[in-house]
């Protein structure tokens, strides 16, 4: 199955009413303001995000599972610049970070900021944290949580 085919229930209100719309870090299908393009999962520097959108369309689709990211997520494993989605309350949008630690709550470096860029220049204590990449969850999800 594709990813057209498995979200076709979020998109389908979005096509038939002529709405441009977008998939957030998070996951979540939205309407397109086109004012919150660095939390869109189409967003690219090098070209076009229809382009993106039409790529994921086309991929095969994963479904998915609800994960407690403070337990099932084995952290200590999780390496320094992993891609992660980060936010303080549930109001907010996620934001696309990278982690530095977990330390009790999370820590990444400021502005999308790496260890090779930021140095000291940390962002703490993040209220939510999750991985962003889908091989990161599978890979890094503690033993016996793993998708068989």
């Amino acid at each position: 199955m594709k990813n057209w085919e498995g979200n076709i229930r979020d998109i389908m209100p979005f096509m038939a009413a002529g709405i441009t719309w977008r998939k957030t870090a998070s996951g979540e299908i939205k309407k397109c303001e086109g004012e919150d393009c660095n939390n869109c999962d189409f967003f690219s520097y090098n070209g076009s995000c229809s382009d993106e959108k039409l790529k994921w369309l086309n991929s095969e689709y994963e479904e998915s599972k609800e994960i407690d990211w403070d337990n099932d997520i084995d952290w200590n494993r999780v390496p320094v610049d992993t891609p992660v989605l980060v936010r303080n309350s549930e109001n907010e949008s996620w934001m696309k970070e990278h982690f530095a630690e977990r330390n009790g709550q999370c820590e990444t470096w400021v502005n999308g900021m790496t260890s090779f860029t930021g140095g000291d220049w940390r962002n703490i204590h993040w209220k939510h944290c999750q991985l962003a990449r889908p091989e990161d969850i599978k890979k890094y999800r503690k033993r016996g949580d793993e998708d068989e």
